[in-house]
């Protein structure tokens, strides 16, 4: 029965689908600062310098586009976390699948454009404005959920 609802239900496809790219997304950004920092000889502990030993002083601006990176992760995973599990439940709650299908897109280009915008220094209000939209989409689950799961 577990497999007939995971194969042929068309929200959960599109939910596993979106979820890849978002998951992926997340993996990514994590090599994104292992690369920032490897290219920049700026590790996190003493001993991943190695037998060189730690550098005087590093240079600033190498490191806060280090702290940028892993503060828009950081954000992904504040976000993207409870996307992934929301969604998985809103799939048990017989939703509109186009309603659902949009939900999935909206949240997904949201969390791109935040980390493009975030990443490439984009001035206020779009970072801003990525955020909220995926937030919404975030609570408008959770209305969803408890719409379908709560009967008075």
């Amino acid at each position: 029965m577990a497999a007939a609802f995971f194969t042929g239900n068309k929200t959960f496809q599109d939910f596993a689908f979106f979820s890849a790219i978002l998951g992926a997304k997340c993996l990514i950004m994590g090599f994104l600062v292992a690369r920032k920092r490897i290219g920049a000889k700026i590790f996190p502990a003493a001993e991943d310098y190695g037998s060189g030993g730690k550098p005087e002083k590093p240079d600033q601006n190498v490191v806060a586009d280090i702290e940028r990176i892993r503060n828009a992760h950081r954000n992904d995973m504040e976000n993207v976390y409870p996307f992934f599990f929301l969604g998985f439940i809103y799939c048990f709650c017989n939703p509109d699948a186009v309603t659902a299908l949009w939900l999935f897109r909206i949240f997904t280009a949201a969390r791109i454009g935040h980390t493009i915008v975030y990443l490439n220094k984009v001035r206020q209000p779009f970072r801003g404005i990525c955020y909220a939209v995926g937030q919404v989409v975030n609570f408008t689950l959770c209305g969803l959920i408890l719409k379908e799961t709560v009967k008075f």
